[in-house]
């Protein structure tokens, strides 16, 4: 918050202004020590300048910021072990979304297939030949339900 002293501040203070803590600022303008320094409205002169100013405020993030993990395109992984059971799962990640896989979707890579293989994952005809038929089961089940009434 943006604000002026007025007279009734030290003397050191009178007439200059300071960016303070909003709560601090309140207090001094409740009391009579310090007067509000509004922004310019939007457009009007002087507008970019106090909001370039309000920025340079913001100083560096901090260490305990967390960030997003944003992924570019698509990785591909597998967790070894990840249940309580010990299952191996397959790792989709793109964007922000993180999908987990018991057996290998279509478009996974033939790399992540040997590996998940490799790790003790199951993944023979059988198991795809049932993801086939959940699949199937699972789109006939939107198509019925499609035009369903909802109120």
């Amino acid at each position: 918050m943006k604000i002026t002293y007025t007279e009734f501040a030290a003397p050191n203070l009178r007439g200059t202004t300071a960016h303070v803590p909003p709560a601090l600022g309140a207090s001094l303008i409740a009391t009579g020590f310090a007067v509000a320094c509004p922004l310019p409205r939007r457009g009007q002169k002087g507008w970019l300048e106090a909001r370039l100013e309000q920025s340079n405020l913001a100083g560096p993030p901090d260490p305990q910021d967390v960030s997003a993990n944003f992924v570019q395109g698509t990785e591909w992984g597998v967790k070894d072990r990840v249940t309580s059971q010990g299952q191996v799962l397959i790792l989709k990640r793109s964007g922000s979304e993180t999908t987990f896989f018991a057996t290998p979707p279509p478009d996974c890579p033939e790399s992540v297939i040997a590996r998940f293989e490799q790790l003790g994952g199951k993944f023979d005809g059988a198991a795809a030949a049932q993801l086939e038929r959940a699949k199937a089961e699972q789109a006939r089940y939107e198509s019925k339900i499609a035009n369903a009434k909802r109120w």
